[in-house]
């Protein structure tokens, strides 16, 4: 969906470069490179596979915008780990987090079609205060609700509940 919603843009003289980054089936992959190939996308898309650690840090870093159109994803851990960065986030749906991204306007939630992915996509490009301001309110929910620290906190209730239940046990 996203390289055939890029082939639109490139049509209508959008200018972009997609990283495409991570791992996936390698007959998938290959499907993906030979639609590249067809869509003449081959000067505009860039295959990383995996990228970890500091490499990672500074795709994101280096990135105007995230997208992943996606049916179904189950957390999406790159869209957080996009948002911490500062990135705006472009998702669809089947991203379980899409709901709370919603809800904060920390992101564009899209239907899964290419009419709306482009639209989105273009939009972004276009404005640079909108990636701003979306990347920034995305950073502030991430942080909130994604950092380590605030996970670690929202475990320790749950953590002392386990911990008094077991002591109980043990002076029965």
């Amino acid at each position: 969906m996203l390289l055939k919603t890029l082939y639109e843009l490139k049509v209508q003289n959008y200018q972009f470069h997609l990283l495409m980054a991570g791992t996936g089936e390698s007959e998938y992959v290959e499907q993906l490179k030979q639609l590249a190939i067809d869509l003449s996308l081959t000067d505009r898309v860039s295959f990383t596979g995996l990228v970890l650690g500091s490499q990672k840090d500074l795709l994101l870093q280096g990135s105007d915008c995230f997208v992943l159109p996606s049916y179904s994803e189950n957390f999406g851990i790159a869209v957080a780990e996009a948002m911490i960065c500062g990135l705006p986030v472009i998702i669809t749906p089947g991203v379980q987090i899409a709901s709370d991204i919603s809800a904060a306007n920390a992101g564009v939630v899209v239907e899964g079609d290419l009419k709306q992915l482009g639209e989105a996509i273009a939009r972004l490009l276009s404005n640079p205060k909108l990636r701003q301001e979306l990347g920034d309110r995305g950073r502030r929910f991430a942080q909130s609700h994604y950092s380590w620290d605030t996970i670690a906190q929202s475990l320790i209730p749950a953590y002392e509940s386990i911990a008094k239940k077991k002591l109980s046990r043990l002076n029965l």
